[in-house]
């Protein structure tokens, strides 16, 4: 079937109908889209405008969230560029926001192909790939931008990746629990991913907050979307891709973040051709103020 990008009578609060989270200012203020795949599968995604009263660039800024992650975590950031840029915030297909083909989720709809292809046809769709455009990727997101900027797929005026890894890590056990497990049963074991995080990935210390917005993502997935994901992309190494990537990027990395290491970000910039390194402290000021003050500042908005 032919991609179409249409706008959605509904909003985000049916994300939340079940959950006691509700839906951030963002996503409660922005217009939701639904992305119908060539495929029968439908991405969401939120767009937004300047109001007029800041200073504003004639660049798009496309936004390609991590592996799960919700809203939440890039709230601050999206507020604070959202008078001075357009913006897509587009969500990938293992998220709990997507709609697989026929209402059924098959390890099929799932391949990195898939997801290549889909961030493809967003672009094309949008009518991006005629406008000049900031590709932006964090984590999963960096992922698909890795794949897609290698084989020149895609021609953004830059390219960030933020938190981005070369490799698709998952725990031994979690593979395991994916290969063996029902969605249903892997659904019960939300308090095992909790204590993953905290003891293993996340410095609570320095970032309760991160931690407490991967508790919600937690809540919020797809357990079946997860282990098709986790089952085709495992363990997915990039380090050969990234030499072939022409386009201007930068790298945002943050030294306390442990889930994404400062080495693994200073590693790929090196790779690079056209490539520089924005770093940071911790993961929450790549989200932030400081992230904000960055890209404003960089494109002449202050």
């Amino acid at each position: 079937m032919k991609p179409v990008l249409e706008r959605s009578e509904k909003n985000r609060g049916d994300l939340y109908k079940d959950h006691m989270y509700q839906p951030t200012a963002f996503e409660a203020d922005t217009d939701l889209y639904l992305m119908h795949h060539s495929d029968g599968g439908i991405t969401e995604v939120l767009h937004s405008k300047p109001s007029g009263d800041k200073k504003t660039t004639d660049i798009v800024y496309l936004m390609v969230p991590g592996f799960i992650t919700i809203l939440d975590s890039w709230e601050i950031f999206l507020q604070g560029i959202r008078e001075h840029f357009e913006i897509y915030y587009w969500e990938t297909r293992e998220k709990g926001t997507f709609h697989p083909p026929n209402g059924k989720p098959r390890r099929e709809h799932f391949t990195p192909e898939r997801f290549l292809l889909d961030l493809q046809e967003f672009v094309e769709t949008s009518g991006l790939s005629e406008r000049k455009y900031i590709l932006a990727g964090s984590s999963f997101g960096g992922t698909l931008m890795i794949d897609a900027l290698s084989q020149q797929l895609l021609t953004p005026h830059e390219a960030y990746l933020i938190g981005a890894n070369i490799h698709f890590r998952v725990p031994y056990i979690g593979k395991v629990f994916a290969q063996i497990f029902p969605p249903g049963f892997l659904s019960r074991l939300k308090f095992l991913v909790r204590w993953y995080l905290r003891n293993f990935e996340v410095d609570r210390t320095t970032d309760e907050a991160q931690y407490q917005k991967y508790v919600k993502a937690t809540e919020l997935a797809n357990f079946s979307h997860i282990k098709h994901t986790v089952l085709n992309y495992h363990p997915h190494p990039q380090e050969h891709l990234l030499k072939e990537i022409k386009v201007p990027t930068v790298v945002v990395g943050a030294v306390a973040d442990k889930m994404h290491t400062i080495e693994e970000s200073e590693f790929t910039t090196g790779e690079i051709e056209n490539a520089e390194l924005a770093s940071f402290e911790t993961n929450k000021a790549t989200h932030s103020e400081p992230f904000i003050e960055y890209t404003l500042q960089r494109y002449g908005l202050l």
